[in-house]
């Protein structure tokens, strides 16, 4: 299932490196026109290029990762203009589709070339092979790149190597060396270049940056990929300035120099540009199909547009590179521009300056002693009487007690209140009530009648000693239910007076029937329950909705209405007093949006198996399961894909 799955660096590089190396570039056609043209100057053309290309895929990754989305306008657009992000995310995919052109283009100038044969032939040949691999959808892509693209890498650095050290005579067909009027000098052709480049990178590593469980490997991916890249240019434009003029002169220079090399030479070189030329039209092509309603004609909408792209593919391989490549490339540079400038505003002012603050960072007077994996505990000290509010898992109980000692002093922890009757936010109970037996625990009523079930009890207790040998390496503290009850129930409108401070309680119910939030006054510090759902170090939410939607976002609305100063967000920590606003719209935004991804699932006759996998590539990654195990995880996220089910589907 797909959720299994990881995107590793080296396939994601793989994927870059099979999207970028089409007809274009392994042919030499591309690094001869946008470089080897400039003779001496192709070298910093070529570093700027290798730059640019590490560049464009690290931020269409990250951005991507970030953002949690596919979507080319959400990736490429700064600014927050529906209608913006709407005109890039059609842009981009038409730009796409004249790629498509150009491959099909391209194998009719290879069946030409190469054997003699029908142009018409040759791309249609490439339409069938692209429109059965775009079926499978990515998946069946990513596993094509993974077994053609080491080949295709292999044997072009092998006939580079070669071509620099056989003295090989000099091509009967020369040519002056002209640059392309769109590209008169070095510095405009490489610009170009990458930003022709770009539109391919966009869908494509967003695509594969999602389906990672990390942000670094989202950059790392690409940042290889890009240097793969740029070992191959360089060593593509050098051999071909042996021979300059006959570079200049061949539609496929570098088929035209294997060739030279010997026979066997070129018809290896014959099937990497067939690989070269069905890679890149598939990993471009699917940037395009991705905006293709998926209403069960998807299939049939793929292969009609194939063929048209195959209709336009007879003005020539060889003016397309030399014109068309150029003016889309105009268009990419605006694109490239608007990416920098969004990778700026998401990464560099928004998530990298969240991650310098410290998860666990909250203002004077709420204590923070939360330990091992998990929600957070926090202490606070009345004149009168101090409060836990949630206790975290079992395993680490013991070292929740002495945190707890060292900061009260002597004096004895009154109340423990519950958020909700989880595991991972009540499970060391038995260990503070050890050390404290008078204390008094608070929670919900329904809290109270799940906590008097054996059932709830063993729950409790399989996903406790599961966190423990999956983060408790070392502790000592046993998983045990034992005390596991609420003494007192609190409810919406209660205040228990601290001394100096109160608790303020307010039910807010849809993760579970018992999910309740706390606010601290006079300090105006809001302890969020799960039921609004839970951040990432992203800034991205996760919604955790177990029991009712309505509920819900209910909940959020009541937590908004309260006005609070300071926010404190399950599982994520303190939330910036700017960020308040935002923050309620964005938990209420991403629970619409997983309630109608799994209606639509579904709808389109989906099992409760592949919705869940849908589901993982879109929350799940190393930081949440630094706090959750996968199988909490996957018991909670079904109770939410069953309560989306359509009620006929039950009868």
């Amino acid at each position: 299932m797909n959720r299994e799955k990881n995107n590793s660096i080296l396939k994601i590089a793989l994927v870059y490196v099979g999207t970028m190396v089409g007809a274009g570039f392994a042919s030499g056609r591309e690094i001869w026109q946008f470089f080897g043209v400039f003779g001496d100057n192709a070298v910093p053309g070529l570093v700027l290029t290798g730059l640019l290309f590490i560049a464009a895929g690290v931020m269409s990754g990250v951005i991507a990762k970030i953002k949690r989305t596919e979507d080319m306008g959400q990736v490429v657009c700064p600014w927050e203009n529906k209608k913006l992000q709407q005109a890039i995310g059609w842009v981009i995919p038409i730009i796409l589709f004249v790629i498509m052109v150009t491959m099909c283009a391209a194998m009719g100038s290879l069946f030409s070339q190469q054997f003699g044969g029908s142009k018409v032939l040759g791309g249609l040949l490439l339409v069938l092979l692209v429109t059965i691999t775009l079926m499978g959808g990515f998946e069946r892509m990513q596993k094509v790149f993974h077994g053609l693209v080491p080949v295709l890498i292999v044997v072009i650095i092998v006939t580079c190597i070669i071509v620099f050290i056989m003295d090989l005579p000099k091509g009967n067909i020369q040519a002056e060396l002209v640059a392309s009027p769109l590209t008169p000098n070095w510095l405009i052709a490489s610009v170009l270049y990458i930003s022709y480049c770009i539109v391919a990178v966009i869908p494509v590593m967003s695509t594969a940056a999602n389906k990672t469980k990390s942000l670094k490997k989202a950059a790392a991916g690409p940042a290889l990929g890009g240097a793969f890249l740029f070992l191959l240019s360089s060593l593509l434009c050098f051999a071909m300035m042996t021979d300059g003029g006959y570079a200049q002169a061949m539609d496929m220079p570098m088929l035209a120099f294997a060739e030279k090399i010997g026979p066997t030479a070129g018809i290896i070189y014959t099937v990497i540009m067939f690989i070269a030329i069905y890679a890149s039209a598939s990993g471009n092509f699917y940037g395009f199909t991705t905006k293709l309603k998926d209403d069960g004609k998807k299939g049939l909408k793929i292969a009609v547009f194939a063929l048209i792209a195959f209709c336009l593919s007879t003005v020539g391989f060889k003016n397309i590179v030399a014109y068309g490549f150029p003016i889309m490339g105009c268009f990419g540079l605006v694109i490239f521009a608007m990416l920098t400038i969004n990778f700026f505003k998401v990464f560099v002012f928004n998530y990298a300056s969240t991650q310098e603050k410290h998860k666990y960072d909250f203002p004077e007077g709420a204590i923070n002693v939360t330990t091992g994996h998990g929600g957070a505990c926090l202490l606070f000290i009345g004149e009168d009487k101090t409060a836990l509010i949630d206790c975290g898992n079992a395993y680490c109980g013991e070292r929740l007690v002495e945190k707890i000692k060292s900061e009260l002093k002597g004096r004895p922890l009154d109340y423990l209140f519950l958020s909700h009757t989880h595991f991972d936010h009540i499970g060391a109970l038995p260990s503070l009530r050890k050390q404290w037996p008078n204390l008094i625990v608070a929670g919900a009523h329904h809290g109270k009648s799940v906590l008097e079930k054996q059932s709830a009890l063993d729950a409790i207790k399989a996903r406790g000693e599961e966190a423990s040998q999956t983060y408790g390496i070392g502790e000592t503290t046993p998983v045990t239910t034992d005390g596991m009850w609420i003494d007192m129930v609190v409810g919406d409108g209660d205040v228990i007076d601290l001394g100096g401070k109160e608790i303020h309680v307010l039910e807010t119910t849809g993760h579970t029937k018992c999910s309740l939030t706390f606010v601290i006054e006079p300090m105006s510090l809001m302890l969020a329950s799960e039921s609004v759902g839970i951040l990432d170090r992203r800034g991205m939410c996760h919604p955790t909705i177990l029991s009712s939607f309505e509920e819900s976002i209910a909940s959020i609305n009541k937590c908004r209405e309260y006005g609070a100063k300071r926010i404190v967000v399950s599982h994520y920590g303190i939330v910036p007093e700017s960020y308040n606003e935002k923050l309620w719209n964005l938990l209420e935004k991403e629970s619409y949006t997983e309630k109608e991804i799994i209606e639509k699932a579904w709808a389109e006759g989906k099992t409760e198996d592949e919705i869940l996998d849908i589901m993982t590539d879109r929350y799940v990654n190393d930081e949440r399961l630094a706090d959750q195990t996968f199988s909490a995880y996957e018991i909670n996220m079904r109770c939410t894909i069953r309560l989306y089910k359509p009620k006929s589907m039950d009868s």
